[in-house]
C-alpha cells in the first residue's frame, strides 16, 4: 500500500491542480470499480456455494484437501460445517415430529384420564366429603401419578 502512495505522488509531482484532481477522480472511480466487481464476485460466489448440496461440498472439500488447497479449504470448511448443522437440524426436527405423532395418542389418553379424575374429585367434594375418603385419596394418588 505504501508503494503504491509512493508511486502516486511521485506520478502528482509537478502536475497541474486540474491534472490531480483528474488523476484523483479516475483513482476514485477505479477503486469503486473493484470494489463492486470484487461484491458482483462475491456474491456470485455465495449463490454458488447456496445452491450446493452437503454432498457437493463434501466433495470439493475432499479434493481441496488431496490438492493441498489452503484457500479453498477455508472458504469450504466453514461452508461444509454450516450445511451439516442444517441438515442435522432437518433430521432432529423430522425425529422431534415422529416422535410427537407417535406419543399424541397416549399424551391425549392420560389427558382424557386426567380430566376425568379431576372431575370425579369435583363431585366427591362437592356433598358428604368424609363418606367419599377413600376415594378422594385414591383419586389424587392416581393424579399425581399422572402429572
Amino acid at each position: 500500500m505504501a508503494g503504491t502512495t509512493d508511486l502516486i505522488l511521485q506520478y502528482l509531482e509537478g502536475k497541474t491542480p486540474v491534472e490531480i484532481e483528474r488523476t484523483l477522480k479516475n483513482l476514485n472511480i477505479m477503486t469503486t470499480a473493484r470494489a463492486e466487481e470484487a461484491g458482483v464476485i462475491a456474491a456470485r460466489e455465495q449463490a454458488a456455494d447456496d445452491a450446493m448440496s452437503l454432498e457437493d461440498v463434501q466433495e470439493r472439500l475432499q479434493k481441496a484437501i488431496a490438492a493441498g488447497d489452503i484457500r479453498s479449504i477455508e472458504r469450504l470448511q466453514p461452508l461444509h460445517k454450516a450445511k451439516l448443522q442444517w441438515v442435522t437440524g432437518q433430521v432432529d426436527a423430522d425425529e422431534v415430529a415422529r416422535l410427537a405423532a407417535a406419543n399424541a395418542p397416549a399424551l391425549a389418553a392420560r389427558q382424557a384420564r386426567r380430566d376425568e379424575l379431576i372431575g370425579e374429585l369435583a363431585v366427591l367434594t362437592q356433598n358428604n366429603v368424609s363418606q367419599n375418603l377413600k376415594r378422594i385419596g385414591e383419586v389424587q394418588k392416581e393424579l399425581r401419578e399422572l402429572s
